[in-house]
């Protein structure tokens, strides 16, 4: 993979021949002719090494140079100019410029500027460690900034410090890192703070003797050692006790381990790289965790973004994972359908690269056709699933929900919710229409409700409470009326219908909750009520109040029970 150079400069006849020269030397060059375009094709095409001129037309070179290092850190830049001075090229270099140099620019020193800078951030023959970040998936420049500094970091010894939210991939990036350090041979052992207690996770860190402890029946070199010539990774170092975080920092300070019940101290060649989803910088002013270990842990930090700040890798990740399962395998899903990756970008992701790896095992073991659809992934998303409507369904939604409202205020009077409305009575009727709604059930429930608190209010029993009561029964008549044939009524039809659950706590309502030993006479209230119900709703012309009959019978039929 060839390195990829930028170069900016506004002298076009220039920049054409510093193209043809590096073309010619293996590298991919992208040319602009200004910072402002410069940064525009960063923010699409990463690129190993900026080469700009120092005065153009609008931004300077060292303006462009302070925006890279800002959006960048670590890209390196070199800065031309046919007019530069000395104070100019020293102040560059103390900026952090890799090179100044002076226009015309001579072949020979240009390359060996070019590979030098390469070499120096970790860029040059790229392709020999392109192995250590294929597990890495992305096309995100977030993502590209941190591997870049990843390349630049590999050869050292440094401690890493990553953070991130839960399942941002904080153990892929440790391997990475581990795997890009071709000096270290030793293996990569990773171990989880949170998940041990205190003395048991110290044993595994540091190792024990022989009967340093009740069960410690022969002896354990501990993780340190086991990781010798390698990489240590410590995950959740957030959880991690205060008191073992004394002996850690120790361990970091000195390179040196000592075993429980050992006296003597074994060194110790790691590379110790840690992540945490916690915010550290609180825990330490809360004496959570101690000042001097965040230091220790903390000299090189990668912070992972949430997969909802990289929305471009979610479809490459989605068809990564997809790949990856069985079904796919067999070939009984071959990809996604465009409305279902819609929905994905469009998804939350609080549980971020984890949470869509799960949802694209789900969708493709449940898939039925080989194009996954749009409402399988809605369904896998259903609890962390914020579907935004458009603005003409959310406007038409509002316009229901208000309308309903307002009748339910008026008892279905029209004339009395289009004026609490603030609209004619002839656009309220249209409205109506516009959503289907019936005036008339809104009517029936007010009625009802009105009927069954009066009476209540008139046959009122100790503990009851009428406006729960009558509310129930209105509720209760209304579906009746309206689910059911006028001479077709019966217990079975209202059970049938889901009435009964309801009646069966209209009943324990008006008990005011019984006893166990009332439970009996709460089934028989019930079962009363269903069938006086049924009784009233065949004979009673649907014109008359039929709550009325209900409330009045069983109100005066089980008026000696509830008091």
């Amino acid at each position: 993979m060839p390195d990829r150079l930028l170069l900016v400069d506004d002298d076009a006849s220039l920049l054409k021949l510093m193209a043809i020269r590096l073309e010619a030397e293996g590298f991919e060059v992208h040319t602009v002719e200004s910072a402002e375009l410069a940064v525009q094709t960063l923010r699409n095409t990463p690129a190993d090494l900026v080469i700009t001129d120092l005065r153009m037309d609008g931004a300077s070179g060292l303006e462009l140079f302070e925006q890279i290092q800002h959006f960048y850190p670590g890209l390196p830049v070199i800065i031309m100019s046919a007019q530069g001075t000395i104070p100019e090229a020293v102040s560059a270099t103390q900026m952090g410029v890799f090179e100044f140099l002076t226009k015309p620019v001579d072949k020979t020193v240009l390359l060996s500027t070019v590979r030098a800078a390469l070499q120096r951030s970790g860029s040059t023959q790229a392709e020999i460690f392109e192995e250590w970040r294929e597990h890495i998936v992305s096309r995100s420049p977030l993502i590209e900034r941190i591997l870049n500094q990843v390349r630049q970091i590999a050869s050292s010894d440094v401690s890493v410090l990553i953070t991130g939210a839960t399942g941002t991939g904080k153990e892929l990036l440790a391997r990475a890192v581990h795997e890009a350090d071709e000096q270290r041979k030793g293996p990569m052992v990773a171990v989880n703070c949170g998940a041990l207690p205190e003395q048991l996770l110290e044993s595994e860190l540091f190792g024990h003797v022989k009967g340093a402890f009740t069960g410690a029946i022969s002896e354990h070199i501990g993780l340190f050692r086991a990781a010798s010539g390698g990489t240590l990774f410590l995950d959740e170092i957030g959880d991690i006790p205060l008191p073992l975080q004394v002996k850690l920092l120790r361990a970091l300070q000195e390179r040196r381990i000592r075993a429980i019940g050992s006296t003597t101290s074994v060194a110790v060649d790691v590379r110790v790289i840690s992540a945490t989803n916690r915010d550290l910088e609180r825990d330490m002013r809360e004496g959570l965790f101690r000042e001097d270990l965040f230091y220790r842990l903390n000299v090189v930090n990668f912070h992972l973004p949430a997969l909802a700040e990289r929305l471009e890798d979610i479809p490459l990740l989605a068809n990564h994972f997809l790949r990856a399962t069985r079904a796919y395998q067999l070939g009984r899903v071959t990809r996604f359908a465009p409305a279902a990756i819609e929905v994905m970008i469009s998804a939350p992701w609080p549980g971020n690269v984890r949470q869509l790896e799960n949802v694209v095992q789900r969708t493709a073991v449940l898939s039925t056709t080989q194009v996954i659809p749009e409402a399988l992934v809605r369904e896998a998303l259903t609890v962390e699933d914020q579907y935004l409507p458009s603005l003409t369904q959310a406007r038409q939604q509002f316009e229901h929900d208000y309308l309903v409202k307002v009748l339910r205020m008026t008892s279905g009077s029209v004339a009395e919710a289009a004026l609490l409305a603030q609209r004619n009575r002839t656009d309220f009727y249209k409205l109506l229409k516009r959503h289907n709604i019936n005036a008339e059930n809104s009517r029936m429930t007010g009625r009802h409700l009105s009927a069954c608190r009066r009476l209540c209010e008139t046959n009122t029993l100790p503990g009851t409470n009428t406006l729960v009561i009558s509310t129930r029964i209105a509720w209760i008549v209304t579906r009746l009326k309206n689910a059911m044939p006028k001479f077709h009524v019966c217990t079975a039809t209202i059970g049938k219908h889901g009435v009964y659950h309801e009646i069966t706590q209209l009943a324990s309502i008006m008990c005011g909750l019984p006893e166990p030993s009332q439970w009996p006479r709460l089934n028989a209230i019930a079962r009363d009520m269903l069938m006086y119900i049924g009784r009233i709703r065949g004979k009673i012309p649907e014109h008359h109040c039929s709550t009325r009959a209900l409330t009045r019978h069983v109100l005066h039929r089980h008026q000696p029970v509830l008091v």
